[in-house]
């Protein structure tokens, strides 16, 4: 289920794929709420601190930081882009990301790939945990069939702060862009090796 972490950036063949404020250098809005991204926990009463620290970053002045602040399942701060385009490419996501006191089950990078919201695959980093500066991390997958959303974001799966900055999302076939009208197959996911996504990466 968890793909390895790897520490080098993005094949510099990649083509970008746009996230809005993925270095969170932008202000809150005026509900605090953070430009570009959603945030959802597993239910119940409130359980996450999440907010802009100024103080650590890695390119910048700022990054995103979530600290649990009571028993949950899990916390998930991530932002959608379309990706019925992508399909059949492989595409990878990486962040810089460290934590403090986070357990065992860890803070984690996450890419979803999506059917109007239904999880059809998700790969993970392995999880960090305890206390540790800042890491770079990537994921890659292959877009699966019925693919209308890529979702990145991060998972804290445990107690503790998890911290991250500098999202990227790219490509890399660009040059083999697919026809949106590929879509209409026989409706059938793209076969990986890693599986679909366990229940805490949807939606409540």
């Amino acid at each position: 289920m968890f793909a390895a972490a790897i520490l080098a950036g993005a094949s510099a063949s990649a083509a970008e794929i746009r996230l809005e404020n993925a270095d969170f250098e932008a202000e809150v809005n005026a509900r605090g709420r953070v430009p570009g991204w959603m945030f959802t926990q597993h239910s119940g009463t409130p359980a996450y601190e999440l907010k802009i620290d100024d103080e650590r970053a890695t390119k910048g002045n700022r990054s995103i930081r979530m600290k649990r602040t009571a028993e949950q399942v899990y916390g998930m701060i991530a932002q959608r882009v379309p990706g019925n385009a992508y399909i059949g490419q492989t595409v990878e996501a990486s962040a810089s990301i460290r934590t403090e006191d986070v357990g065992q089950q860890g803070w984690v990078l996450v890419m979803s790939f999506l059917d109007h919201g239904d999880v059809l695959w998700q790969e993970r980093t392995a999880p960090l945990t305890g206390t540790s500066g800042w890491q770079r991390v990537k994921l890659r997958g292959k877009v699966p069939m019925r693919t209308s959303d890529i979702e990145v974001g991060f998972l804290l799966l445990d107690g503790g702060t998890g911290w991250a900055d500098e999202v990227t999302l790219a490509s890399l076939d660009e040059t083999n862009r697919t026809d949106p009208s590929a879509e209409k197959g026989d409706g059938n996911v793209t076969a990986s090796k890693r599986g679909k996504a366990s229940d805490s990466s949807k939606r409540d």
